[in-house]
């Protein structure tokens, strides 16, 4: 038997997410744009400084507009798949009532 998993508005985060603008040509640079993203606090399964993606940002000179090296990036991996959000780990995991420190 299927069951849904019930979750309430609380479990519910509106988060600014950087991803990457696909694109065919040139194939040797990579631009990335912000969105929305609404994340459902109860398929995280790990959350991770993103410096790397951060890093990776930079080596292509693709901020996307209005952000730049200043700024912090958080990896969140969800149950099926990993998405970047602009804030440093501390402040994002507050913002899903799990950090108390």
């Amino acid at each position: 038997m299927l069951t849904r998993k019930k979750f309430t508005m609380s479990s519910l985060v509106k988060l600014t997410e950087i991803k990457e603008i696909v694109q065919r040509w040139p194939s040797n640079t990579r631009k990335y744009e912000l969105s929305e993203v609404v994340v459902n606090s109860q398929v995280i399964e790990t959350l991770r400084d993103g410096s790397h993606f951060k890093k990776e940002i930079k080596s292509y000179k693709g901020w996307p507009a209005g952000l730049d090296e200043r700024i912090f990036i958080t990896e969140i991996l969800l149950s099926e798949q990993s998405i970047y959000v602009v804030g440093d780990l501390e402040n994002i995991t507050k913002k899903f009532g799990g950090y108390r420190g």
